[in-house]
């Protein structure tokens, strides 16, 4: 078990009551409004606060129960806040340092690189913007090689491009992450499995998809989509994805990151393959009051939800079992 979670505590407003086990995830994302929890669960994590009841689990290793208690420097964790909390007498290098005077030259200058830090090293931090500042902490937080990384609410406060970068950073380090955010479009961008946490308690949990219905904004006609590849072409870009290879025309694209959304209510449907059509096949069909839902499922076993008018001409159009071929796609990167 990677994560095992169940606490109890009285706050001032509500009890915080978690359970929760997870075998795996690379970016968990615990979302909810202010006041719900979220940074009260995630300091507990990190052994800032001690539970009342319960347990915390991590690899196998007990970090709290009734008995055991570990602290915050022995769980080997580093942490993001929403302030970075640098240290105004030192520069950005000494701040770099603090963390571990003993850190490995490659993996200094690799870190700096990556955030480019550069040629920011002999600055103090009152002469650095918000996005720079966080970039150093986020730094700092990963020369200690944290075994898990802790970010409560790390972009809230970082210009738009700046949480962009970090973001897309963050994707590809190969560390298991916990995001605190109330921030749908950043839960979006970020988390592959996701808590929707209120007065304490979880109202539902699952991977990022199944969870689409329960960020601010979204809905069971909504999919996210990794881009493994693109291919650019004069008209546009080919986009390589878990259900196929999506043309995406110049005049669609603002900026290509490593996701998708998907809005399933712009697919056109056809009964007969079609140049750039994607192959599902209908697996479900929910006739509602004034409309129909198709369930269709790609070769991948990804599935999506279609909504189409409900009509006697379309009722004998499609039936369970059905190959179909999809395209008109409306995409967003996120």
């Amino acid at each position: 078990m990677m994560l095992e979670i169940s606490i109890c505590q009285q706050l001032a407003d509500f009890e915080l009551d978690i359970a929760i086990k997870l075998n795996s995830f690379h970016v968990l994302a615990i979302y909810g409004a202010s006041g719900s929890g979220k940074s009260t669960l995630l300091r507990q994590i990190a052994g800032l606060e001690r539970t009342t009841r319960g347990q915390i689990i991590y690899q196998d290793n007990i970090w709290q129960s009734d008995k055991i208690f570990v602290r915050p420097e022995k769980r080997k964790i580093g942490m993001v806040f929403q302030e970075p909390y640098l240290f105004p007498h030192l520069n950005v290098e000494d701040n770099l340092l603090f963390a571990d005077k003993k850190v490995e030259i490659a993996q200094f200058e690799q870190v700096i690189h990556d955030l480019e830090l550069d040629k920011l090293l002999q600055r103090m931090p009152n002469k650095l913007s918000g996005g720079e500042k966080q970039k150093v902490a986020l730094a700092r937080a990963l020369l200690t090689k944290p075994q898990l990384l802790l970010l409560d609410e790390p972009f809230a406060a970082i210009d738009q491009a700046t949480s962009l970068f970090l973001i897309d950073y963050l994707q590809q380090l190969d560390i298991p992450q916990i995001l605190v955010s109330h921030s749908s479009h950043e839960v979006l961008r970020s988390a592959d499995y996701v808590i929707h946490l209120a007065n304490g308690k979880i109202i539902k949990s699952g991977m990022l998809n199944q969870m689409l219905s329960s960020l601010a904004g979204y809905t069971q006609y909504h999919l996210i989509l990794n881009v493994v590849a693109t291919n650019q072409l004069s008209a546009g870009v080919v986009l390589t994805t878990a259900i196929g290879n999506i043309f995406c025309p110049a005049w669609q694209i603002t900026q290509i990151t490593r996701r998708l959304l998907l809005n399933t209510m712009s697919i056109t449907i056809h009964t007969a393959e079609v140049r750039n059509g994607l192959v599902a096949s209908i697996v479900a069909i929910k006739n509602l009051v004034s409309y129909s839902e198709l369930t269709c499922q790609f070769v991948t076993g990804i599935q999506i939800i279609i909504p189409i008018a409900q009509s006697a001409e379309r009722q004998q159009l499609y039936s369970v079992g059905q190959t179909i071929y999809l395209t008109g796609f409306h995409l967003e990167f996120v």
